[in-house]
């Protein structure tokens, strides 16, 4: 990202950030609050349109995309609180997560054709996955409300992967 500015009204919250981040390597935006992190997390992903600067995605400027466009290009989130789905189980709510990657129609869906079995396959095996990368395999049929707060969050980031 280059030169990312947000204001609100006479608050600027996101000031001129310069920040390069590639695959496969881990950073942290820290800081107290109120100084920002979530507001530029926001507009990395849509949810807030900064008012200058670009968010470069592999050369392309992805800052006046919308929400669902940035998502489609991969970039995802969780949230300060946990937002879950309680009463659904846990490898049901990683396939929440899935929805971008259904390529099927609603004639599809509804006849349980050859393409809808073959992507509810592909969703399963990804999210099977993810539950077993985040240790989270055994649970998998658990609600997450009975989850302990350190695996809702686990759970969180296996969905939104």
């Amino acid at each position: 990202m280059r030169k990312v500015r947000k204001s609100f009204g006479g608050l600027v919250a996101v000031n001129d950030v310069d920040l390069d981040v590639q695959q496969g390597t881990i950073h942290a935006v820290i800081g107290p609050n109120g100084a920002g992190k979530t507001t530029l997390f926001n507009c990395i992903t849509g949810l807030r349109r900064a008012d200058a600067g670009q968010i470069l995605l592999e050369g392309e400027d992805i800052k006046d995309l919308p929400t669902h466009r940035i998502a489609a290009k991969g970039i995802g989130r969780t949230f300060q609180n946990i937002r879950l789905f309680p009463y659904l189980s846990v490898l049901d709510n990683v396939k929440v997560g899935s929805h971008l990657l259904n390529e099927t129609t609603l004639w599809d869906t509804a006849l349980k054709t050859r393409r809808f079995r073959k992507v509810e396959r592909e969703v399963e095996d990804l999210c099977m996955d993810l539950l077993h990368q985040t240790g989270l395999m055994e649970k998998k049929d658990q609600y997450a409300r009975n989850l302990p707060y350190g695996e809702q969050r686990k759970l969180e980031i296996a969905r939104a992967l």
